[in-house]
């Protein structure tokens, strides 16, 4: 009896210590946002909705597992942009804020020591694809617009990206710092008059766009389009208050809409001159 139980506080510290583990090696890389959830709330969502995604379920084992939804605010621009300078293969990557996460992401998931782990990205496709939003939604870390699909924090407000979730294989009474139930997305945090505005600039952003071809449109290198196009789909946030001081910059902005190459170039120029 006594090795039974000591072996369950040792699983139990294990469990409680997973969560801050995982913050602080996220934390370096810039992804500041690791909100805890079970499996079970997305799960059931993607069922009752019939939504065409794959539930999240790497550990057959379990009923149910702890996970963590990883996202960003402006914090990772600096640290993602220092890293780049310094990794000449990142820069060569084709899509180098997306292999940065995945760096950081694996090391995230190795800082949770003897717990196995497994990893979905905002990026993944095909039998992996997560619907991050929704994630944050059922998890409580964001408020979701579902017509303009605007994910607003209660701290960084629309100024966040969804990376990734993390699932861990553990027990549910090893995980303290997650919730039985799903407590549902934060409230109060739009107006009405927001979000009859952030529609308004969806309309605008759609007006002026070609659906058809708006990955390449978005994704041209510095064009006039280019520049026109991400600046009306940035208005949807700039409506809003919430995290209006977590902005992001100028670069970050039009890296995160385009991933223009050039704009990381300018951003490594201007951290390696002298201040």
């Amino acid at each position: 009896a006594d090795r039974r139980a000591g072996s369950h506080r040792t699983r139990m510290s294990a469990g409680a210590s997973v969560l801050p583990a995982l913050r602080a090696a996220l934390a370096k890389e810039g992804f500041d946002i690791v909100h805890p959830f079970r499996c079970s709330w997305y799960n059931e969502m993607i069922a009752a909705e019939k939504l065409p995604v794959k539930p999240l379920t790497p550990f057959p084992s379990r009923t149910d597992c702890p996970a963590v939804l990883v996202g960003n605010s402006r914090a990772v621009w600096e640290p993602f942009v220092r890293r780049a300078k310094e990794d000449a293969a990142l820069r060569a990557n084709a899509n180098p804020l997306d292999a940065y996460t995945r760096q950081a992401v694996a090391a995230a998931a190795a800082a949770a020591g003897s717990v196995n782990a497994e990893s979905w990205l905002s990026f993944d496709g095909g039998d992996r694809l997560v619907a991050m939003q929704r994630v944050a939604e059922v998890s409580g870390a964001a408020f979701l617009d579902h017509e303009t699909h605007l994910s607003v924090h209660p701290t960084f407000g629309p100024w966040i990206a969804w990376r990734a979730v993390i699932v861990l294989d553990l027990e549910s009474d090893a995980t303290p710092w997650v919730g039985t139930t799903s407590p549902g997305a934060p409230a109060g945090l739009v107006s009405e008059s927001e979000i009859v505005a952030a529609r308004e600039a969806l309309q605008v952003a759609l007006a002026g766009s070609n659906t058809d071809k708006l990955c390449e449109e978005l994704h041209g290198s510095g064009t006039e389009q280019t520049r026109a196009s991400w600046r009306r789909w940035l208005a949807l946030r700039e409506v809003l208050e919430v995290g209006k001081e977590h902005r992001y910059s100028e670069d970050q902005a039009e890296y995160h809409y385009t991933k223009n190459t050039e704009v990381l170039e300018r951003a490594i120029a201007a951290a390696s001159s002298p201040s």
